[in-house]
């Protein structure tokens, strides 16, 4: 291999470590103090999983289809060891137990908060994307506190788009991570 065709090689090799295929990038997540793997098994497993979709003007796609498609993409993916049916549903209790959904913002502004999705109702402001970009902001509520929280970015030109179901499956495991960071043998479990 000639020198030029190296640095052209490795030119090549550092673009798709830049931009990875994928299309979605998780741009911001934290576990709370408060999570626990276990307690998000109890809840869903064998059992239907809330999710509540707070839709913003993406794509021009009203807010009923967008949370119809973003539950059918969650029904395809499942979550980490529970098995479960996703329904979307509002914030409210049903009987004596904790309210327990994960809300899904598309579109949310820079400044809404995990706190502010986990309202009830969820307090969500709506910013404008580039095409060709769709952002998901999501929180697993109990009640009004914050268990988890992520965003991600994903390269989509609707909602419907398939790159939101893969952009979905990389967040829940972000969202729903087995073990929180800093208990993995002392390494944090985000790299």
């Amino acid at each position: 291999m000639t020198t030029r065709n190296r640095i052209l090689a490795g030119i090549g090799l550092a673009a798709l470590i830049a931009f990875p295929a994928a299309g979605a990038t998780i741009t911001s997540d934290q576990i709370e103090a408060g999570y626990d793997f276990r307690e998000m098994v109890a809840v869903s497993d064998g059992k239907t999983f809330k999710v509540q979709v707070v839709a913003g003007p993406h794509g021009g796609v009203a807010p009923d289809a967008a949370a119809t498609s973003l539950v059918s993409s969650l029904q395809g993916i499942g979550l980490p060891g529970a098995r479960t049916t996703f329904v979307a549903g509002e914030a409210g209790r049903k009987g004596t137990g904790p309210d327990y959904r994960l809300v899904l913002a598309v579109s949310p502004a820079r400044s809404v908060s995990a706190h502010a999705l986990c309202a009830s109702p969820p307090r969500v402001t709506h910013a404008a994307q580039p095409a060709g970009r769709l952002t998901l902001g999501a929180a697993w509520c109990r009640d009004d506190q914050v268990l988890s929280q992520a965003v991600v970015a994903i390269a989509a030109s609707s909602i419907a788009d398939p790159a939101v179901e893969r952009g979905l499956s990389e967040l829940l495991p972000v969202l729903f991570p087995t073990r929180p960071p800093g208990q993995d043998g002392g390494r944090p479990v985000f790299r």
